[in-house]
């Protein structure tokens, strides 16, 4: 009898404390089983709800109460108020899965990070990197003519691109990993937290203590190559002050050395080894997958609509002409080319979902 009582109780408690959802359960009993095929179906089922509320709508996912907008002036209220620098419970996966790390970090030390991170980031620095992406998008164009009339493997050859760009820029290294496995572990580190992100049943952490451990072993590569890396930049450091206190002349690479993230960031207190190794790790995931993903998407885009690509050619050649490498002036010219790009990313955003979390009221002027 006691025991029946208390289930009472408790069932009345977890009713009264989710009863603001209760305006949304005519859609939960029509359309939430949806939410549990997978990420694909749930995003094409907040696509239709988008298009019948496009300003803004609210559902009860995961247990929280989520709005969900797309209008650009919502946007800039939202993610530039010092309300809103906190990251929803679904990013706080990616941070048990591989450590602390800038996008998933809340607040103050989001901050801090964003202070110290932030100069590699800026056009100044951009500019500094682009011999080597303009190197390997040449390498990238050559090997797409020589393999136009084969069995082309698009996806391949443009991620191979990438991570070449990513470790030779921004981390400091030589192209040294494997393109397929890290493509493979990629995806499945972002299919699993997609559904993290949407279904409930995998939001009870206290209930599931192992399940960041079920993607564990997709890191693995990526982890001792990281920590590989690590190594190979603390022999660096050690050998540059050696030098220096011998005053002897550096020998510096300008393609890498003066880029060196992973080099720098060792030498803050705030970065240790397992902090750089995160940073690492998410760089590498984050900036491979998106910059892969937008390329594919214009080349698709591009295919479906011939005469835009016709004209993108034409603007192309009379400004940067069929031969010699390509300026940064030139890059500053081709106008038609950024808007392709723009209206690309705009039709197929990479990250189609980007979440904030706040206990404060805020208005976004609607």
């Amino acid at each position: 009898m006691l025991f029946t009582i208390s289930i009472v109780v408790f069932t009345t408690g977890v009713v009264w404390s989710f009863r603001k959802f209760f305006k949304s359960m005519g859609f939960l009993l029509k359309s939430g089983y949806r939410f549990l095929k997978d990420p694909e179906t749930a995003l094409e089922l907040l696509v239709t709800f988008h298009d019948i509320y496009p300003s803004i709508f609210t559902l009860p996912l995961s247990f929280r109460r989520c709005y969900f907008m797309s209008k650009p002036e919502y946007f800039e209220k939202v993610l530039s108020s010092h309300r809103t620098t906190d990251r929803p419970k679904v990013y706080s996966f990616l941070e048990e899965l591989i450590g602390p790390n800038i996008f998933t970090a809340s607040g103050s030390s989001w901050k801090k990070s964003r202070k110290i991170m932030g100069p590699y980031f800026t056009q100044k620095s951009v500019d500094s990197r682009i011999r080597v992406s303009f190197r390997e998008a040449e390498n990238l164009a050559t090997n797409l003519a020589n393999q136009a009339k084969t069995d082309l493997d698009v996806v391949g050859l443009t991620s191979s691109c990438f991570i070449k760009i990513i470790c030779a820029s921004l981390l400091g290294i030589g192209y040294k990993l494997d393109i397929p496995i890290v493509r493979r572990d990629v995806d499945r580190i972002l299919s699993r937290t997609a559904q993290r992100g949407i279904n409930w049943y995998y939001q009870p952490t206290s209930f599931m203590p192992s399940f960041p451990k079920v993607c564990q072993k997709y890191l693995h590569y990526s982890q001792t190559a990281g920590k590989a890396i690590i190594c190979e930049k603390w022999k660096e450091i050690a050998e540059a002050k050696e030098l220096i206190n011998a005053n002897k002349p550096l020998t510096i690479d300008s393609d890498t050395k003066p880029t060196s993230m992973i080099g720098d960031l060792l030498e803050h207190s705030e970065f240790t080894d397992e902090r750089t190794l995160s940073e690492f790790v998410i760089l590498l995931v984050a900036g491979f997958e998106t910059s892969t993903s937008s390329l594919l998407f214009i080349f698709e885009a591009l295919a479906l609509h011939p005469n835009i690509q016709e004209r993108l050619y034409e603007d192309i050649v009379n400004i940067c002409g069929t031969e010699g490498p390509v300026t940064m002036e030139d890059l500053s010219r081709i106008g038609y080319a950024d808007c392709v790009i723009k209206e690309s990313l705009r039709l197929f955003p990479v990250v189609p979902i980007i979440g904030r979390y706040t206990q404060e009221s805020l208005d976004i002027g609607g």
